[in-house]
C-alpha cells in the first residue's frame, strides 16, 4: 500500500483545487485551445512529481513548502475573488504586500478552505518515495528529479514572456505563483517604478463656478439606450428638466474594451501613442482638483470594501472623501450612489466628483426590481442577488443572447432610467458641469460569432460594439449655447481620451500645453481616431492593438 499513499495524496490534492481547473476548462471556446492548455497542465504535473521523488529531503522539503505556499495563494484568491489569479492581479496584490496581515484577518476563512489542498501538496511532496518509484541512477534523472519543478516554472516563465503575462490562469500546484513572481522581478529590473510627477501644467483661466462631474457607467453599451437609437431602452435622459441642458454627443469610443484601462485613462489621462509612460508617472484628476482647489469625492457603487479599476493606496491618499455603500444590495447601489450624488451637488462646496456606477455588469439576472422586468422572456431571476461583480461569464447563462439582451435592457433601464431620474429631478446645477460614459461596451454575438464572451476579447479580434459607450454632458448655466454648439460638433465622433483633457480644460488649466501633454479635448477641432485597445496591457515586448469603431456599421439593438 505504501507506495501508493504518495500517488493518493498527489490526486486528492488535485481534487481538491479541482474548481479553478474545472471553471478554466469549461471556459474554452475552441478544441485547439483546450488541447494546448491540457498539455500544459500535464507537463505542471510531471514537473511537480518529478520534484517530489528526489531522493534528497531537503530539496523535496524546499519544494513542499514553496508549492503548498503557492496553493496555498493562489486557491485562498480565487476562493476571494471567484475568479482565476492573472498576472495583472498578482501585480496587484504584490504591490499591496504591505497589507498582508490586514488580508489574513478580513479573509480567514478563504485561507481556511484552501489549507486541505495545501496540506495534501505539503504531505504528498514531502513523502519520501518508495524505491521502485525513485528516478533511475543516472546523473541526468538525479538531476530533473532535483530541479523539475523549477524547469516548470522557467519554461512557463518563458511562453507568459512570449504572451505578455497571460495563458497561465488555473495551472494547479501553485506553479503559475512563482512564473508571475519571476516576471513581476523581471520587469522590476528593466522597467523600475517612477515616482508621479507634481502637477506643472499652468492654470490661465477660471475654474468652473461650481462641481465638476465625471459619471463612469459600468458595461454600458452606447447604442443601447434610448438617446441613441429608436429603439433603444428608456435612459431618463430624454425627459425635460428644468433649467438643466441634456447634450447628448452620441456614441463615443472607449479607451480599451476592459473596464480597468479605460477607467486608467479617464483618471489619468494619456494620448494612444504614449498613455503607458502616462499611467506610470503624470498625476491623476484627483492631483490636478485638488491644485485648483476643488475637494475631491469619489462615489464608489461596485464594492464595499476594496476598490477596482487599478486603484493603488497611492491614488486613494489624494482623494478627499470616498464613499461607498455598505450592506446596500448590489441591485439599489446606483440608486444610493444617484441619491449621494444629488446631496454632494446642493452643498456649498465647489469638488471634483467621480462616480463609478456598477451599471449592467455581468451578473445582470438580479440588477432590477421585478417591476422594470419589461423585456421578456430574460434570464431566471433568485440566484444572484448577492453579487455585484463576476467575473464567470460561463457560469452565468447558457448563451442564450436573445434572453441575455433582455435582461440587460431591463437593467438598463433600473440603473440607467431610474438613476438619472433620481439624480436630475429638482436639481439646480447652475455652474455645474455632469460627464456622462461608460468605461467599454458589450458584444452580444449579433454576428454569430461563438463563445460567451462579451467583452475584454484580448487581441485583435474583439467586435467592435465591444468599444462603443455613450457621451453625455449635463449642466446649467454652465453649459451655455456657445460650448453647446462646439461640444455638439464632436457627435458621434469622440473617445475616452479627449475626456481627461476637457476636465482639465474646465479646471481652468492651459488649453494649448494640455493639449500638448494629453491630446485634444472635446473642444478641439481635431478629428479623433476612433480606436479602442484590445491589449491595453501591453507589456513584456508586446504592442498595443487599436481596433477603429466605424459607427455606420454596428449592429443595431
Amino acid at each position: 500500500m505504501y507506495p501508493y499513499i504518495k500517488t493518493i495524496l498527489f490526486a486528492l490534492a488535485l481534487a481538491l483545487g479541482y474548481a479553478p481547473l474545472l471553471q478554466r476548462i469549461q471556459s474554452f471556446e475552441g478544441v485547439a485551445g483546450l488541447l494546448a492548455y491540457l498539455v500544459l497542465v500535464g507537463l505542471v504535473i510531471f514537473g511537480v512529481i518529478l520534484g517530489a521523488l528526489s531522493r534528497l529531503f531537503l530539496v523535496r522539503l524546499a519544494w513542499a513548502i514553496l508549492l503548498s505556499g503557492g496553493v496555498l495563494f493562489e486557491l485562498s484568491y480565487f476562493h476571494v475573488m471567484a475568479d482565476h489569479l492573472t498576472y495583472d492581479a498578482f501585480l496587484e496584490l504584490y504591490a499591496s504586500r504591505n497589507f498582508l496581515g490586514d488580508a489574513m484577518q478580513q479573509y480567514a476563512q478563504p485561507l481556511l478552505a484552501s489549507l486541505p489542498c495545501a496540506a495534501a501538496l505539503f504531505a504528498a511532496i514531502l513523502m519520501s518515495p518508495a524505491r521502485s518509484m525513485r528516478p533511475g541512477e543516472s546523473r541526468i534523472a538525479s538531476f530533473l528529479s532535483v530541479i523539475g519543478p523549477a524547469g516548470v516554472i522557467l519554461a512557463l516563465s518563458v511562453l507568459l514572456f512570449a504572451r505578455g503575462g497571460s495563458g497561465a490562469s488555473a495551472l494547479p500546484f501553485g506553479i503559475p505563483v512563482y512564473a508571475f513572481f519571476s516576471l513581476a522581478v523581471y520587469e522590476e529590473v528593466v522597467d523600475p517604478d517612477v515616482a508621479r510627477l507634481p502637477v506643472t501644467i499652468p492654470r490661465t483661466g477660471d475654474t468652473l463656478a461650481g462641481d465638476l462631474v465625471l459619471i463612469i457607467d459600468e458595461s454600458l453599451r452606447g447604442d443601447y439606450l434610448d438617446i441613441n437609437h429608436p429603439r433603444g431602452v428608456d435612459s431618463g435622459l430624454q425627459e425635460n428638466y428644468p433649467g438643466i441642458e441634456v447634450l447628448n454627443l452620441g456614441l463615443s469610443v472607449s479607451a480599451t474594451n476592459c473596464s480597468i484601462g479605460s477607467n486608467m485613462i479617464l483618471r489619468f489621462g494619456g494620448r494612444r501613442d504614449n498613455y503607458r509612460e502616462h499611467l506610470k508617472s503624470m498625476p491623476s484628476i484627483w492631483e490636478y482638483a485638488a491644485k485648483a482647489g476643488l475637494a475631491t469625492v469619489y462615489i464608489d457603487a461596485q464594492s464595499e470594501h476594496r476598490f477596482f479599476n487599478g486603484m493603488t493606496d497611492e491614488e486613494i491618499a489624494h482623494i478627499g472623501r470616498i464613499i461607498q455603500f455598505h450592506g446596500v444590495e448590489p441591485l439599489y447601489r446606483d440608486i444610493e450612489a444617484g441619491k449621494a450624488l444629488k446631496k454632494l451637488l446642493a452643498d456649498d462646496v465647489q469638488q471634483l466628483i467621480l462616480v463609478n456606477k456598477l451599471g449592467p455588469h455581468f451578473p445582470i439576472n438580479d440588477k432590477y426590481p421585478p417591476t422594470y422586468a419589461r423585456f421578456q422572456p430574460s434570464l431566471p431571476t433568485g440566484s444572484f442577488v448577492d453579487t455585484a461583480v463576476s467575473g464567470r461569464m460561463p457560469e452565468l447563462f447558457s448563451g442564450q443572447w436573445d434572453l441575455y439582451k433582455n435582461s440587460y435592457k431591463n437593467t438598463i433601464e433600473w440603473t440607467v432610467g431610474q438613476f438619472f431620474r433620481e439624480l436630475l429631478t429638482d436639481l439646480e446645477l447652475n455652474q455645474t458641469l455632469i460627464f456622462y460614459t461608460g468605461d467599454h461596451g458589450q458584444s452580444f454575438h449579433e454576428r454569430g460569432e461563438p463563445g460567451l464572451r462579451s467583452h475584454c476579447t484580448p487581441g485583435a479580434v474583439p467586435a467592435m460594439e465591444e468599444g462603443v459607450v455613450p457621451m453625455v454632458v449635463i449642466g446649467g448655466t454652465a453649459l451655455n449655447p456657445q460650448l453647446q454648439a462646439v461640444l455638439l460638433k464632436k457627435h458621434n465622433a469622440s473617445s475616452h481620451y479627449a475626456l481627461f483633457p476637457t476636465l482639465l480644460e474646465a479646471l481652468g488649466y492651459d488649453s494649448e500645453q494640455v493639449e500638448a501633454v494629453y491630446g485634444p479635448s472635446l473642444l478641439s477641432p481635431l478629428e479623433d481616431p476612433m480606436t479602442f485597445n484590445s491589449r491595453f496591457r501591453a507589456r513584456l515586448g508586446l504592442l498595443p492593438v487599436w481596433n477603429r469603431v466605424d459607427i455606420n456599421e454596428l449592429v443595431s439593438p
